[in-house]
């Protein structure tokens, strides 16, 4: 990390999000995340992307630079890493670069109980952070909430419409979670899985288990984001 934070001229050096798991689900959660759906799409998820990004995965930072920005922000404790790095974006152009040759590892949560709570917590802190940069909002970390406003849309506008609708999005995710399941399943045994041998996960339960994730991923960020909204213009629900 030092060493491509030396090299880059960056505020913050760090790696992609690299996924492991010791349990079925868990590899679910995984295969969930390189949906595109399970925001698949961001740089800071792909391993073998070097450049400069808007954020990483952990990341290495300069105790002078820090000290000049006070830190961490104390507002939000879920979005803090996403919401230092605007700030170090303010400070200067191309602050922040993910190298490929750095390697940080994940473990996922354990139930869909445990993501649900940490997904709801995210969108939280995106609210938050888009409170204290609203010149910064990217539509990335607000797609979660938009897709929940259009479905509850299409539900009033027509029941009918609404479970039609509902069927396509989870056929669309689907098929998305079983191309990246279909593609990539032999590499992520052979290199992420940490469980039981004998215990390898089903590419069937990983279908469909991440596509069932990718949805509480989803559903649990927009209400996050939704009830951390109705905080904000009603103070008095705090």
């Amino acid at each position: 990390c030092v060493k491509s934070l030396k090299s880059s001229g960056a505020l913050n050096a760090g790696g992609a999000q690299r996924y492991l798991a010791k349990t079925s689900f868990q590899a679910a959660v995984a295969f969930a995340n390189k949906s595109y759906f399970g925001s698949g799409n961001a740089l800071y998820k792909r391993p073998d992307f070097s450049g400069f990004v808007d954020t990483v995965y952990l990341g290495c930072f300069y105790t002078k630079v820090l000290k000049e920005l006070d830190g961490f922000s104390t507002l939000n404790i879920q979005n803090q890493d996403t919401e230092l790095n605007l700030r170090l974006a303010d400070k200067q152009p191309n602050a922040i670069y993910l190298s490929a040759d750095i390697q940080a590892w994940y473990y996922p949560r354990k139930n869909l109980l445990r993501l649900w709570s940490q997904y709801y917590r995210y969108g939280k802190g995106r609210r938050i952070t888009h409170d204290q940069h609203p010149a910064s909002n990217r539509l990335r970390g607000r797609l979660p909430f938009l897709l929940f406003l259009a479905l509850i849309a299409v539900f009033v506008w027509s029941p009918i419409y609404f479970t039609g609708l509902l069927s396509g999005v989870f056929l669309l995710v689907l098929s998305d979670v079983s191309r990246s399941v279909i593609n990539e399943y032999d590499s992520f045994i052979a290199t992420q899985w940490r469980g039981d041998s004998n215990s390898q996960p089903k590419r069937l339960f990983l279908m469909f288990t991440g596509t069932i994730s990718v949805g509480v991923m989803t559903l649990a960020h927009a209400l996050g984001f939704m009830t951390q909204t109705i905080k904000r213009y009603l103070p008095f629900l705090k």
